[in-house]
């Protein structure tokens, strides 16, 4: 299995931390986010691992580039236009074959890697969740029946009441064999009609043909930054950790 990671973004919600590196450089201990990523993702043998950038890419070169020789790069050109559909696309149309996704704002601890590799879940396709939605959350939700069978996924721009029962996404993704070649289709013809959306808009408006499953990373430590305040949080979680 392959793992792409989306880097391309700006970041401008967390100006001025990343008016001068992309925020998957930023530390959290020792290492970047980012190296930090990498890293786990060797512990666990992945070793086809392809990193799509934009902003400042050089500066990813520099601090990724000369550590890791198998990592492959592609470069955005377009990631102030593109939400993140096109860095996906791109990757996809050089190498189709079953895949991770990993945005590279996304944190996790050690054990959380357990969960998405586990081998009894390698022919499916899966959406990862951090607990249900709470009222302050918006953005991608998810909902599963009682089987792990999704059954709606949505992207909100504010909580509501009837979302109670769905639980918050977190920027990963597994897309299996027998879904690959359906929802690259479907993403392809997105990306030509526009940039301007999330990768999850063709999977949403092709559910019925899509079958995934629901992972929630429960009481493990996971966490995705979009502000300096969920930086700051970040950093607080993941103070102590243990080596």
């Amino acid at each position: 299995m392959r793992v792409i990671i989306l880097a391309a973004g700006c970041g401008r919600r967390m100006n001025p931390l990343t008016n001068s590196i992309p925020k998957c450089l930023l530390p959290i201990n020792n290492e970047t986010i980012l190296e930090r990523l990498i890293n786990q993702l060797k512990k666990n043998s992945i070793d086809s691992i392809t990193v799509v950038v934009g902003y400042k890419k050089e500066k990813i070169f520099d601090a990724v580039g000369s550590q890791y020789d198998s990592i492959k790069f592609i470069v955005n050109d377009m990631f102030y236009e593109d939400v993140n559909i096109l860095s996906l696309s791109l990757a996809l149309q050089q190498d189709l074959t079953p895949f991770y996704l990993f945005e590279a704002d996304c944190i996790f601890e050690n054990r959380c890697f357990n969960l998405i590799f586990d081998p009894s879940t390698r022919k499916k396709s899966i959406w990862f969740s951090k607990g249900f939605l709470k009222e302050e959350q918006y953005g991608g939700i998810i909902k599963s029946n009682e089987s792990g069978e999704v059954v709606d996924i949505k992207i909100i721009e504010k909580y509501e009441k009837s979302y109670k029962n769905y639980r918050k996404m977190i920027g990963i993704m597994k897309v299996g064999e027998k879904e690959l070649n359906r929802y690259s289709n479907y993403l392809f013809e997105a990306c030509d009609k526009s940039i301007n959306q999330f990768y999850h808009i063709p999977w949403i408006n092709n559910q019925d043909k899509l079958k995934s499953h629901l992972c929630d990373f429960k009481d493990l430590k996971v966490t995705s930054i979009n502000t300096i305040g969920d930086y700051s949080k970040a950093q607080e979680m993941f103070k102590n950790e243990a080596d």
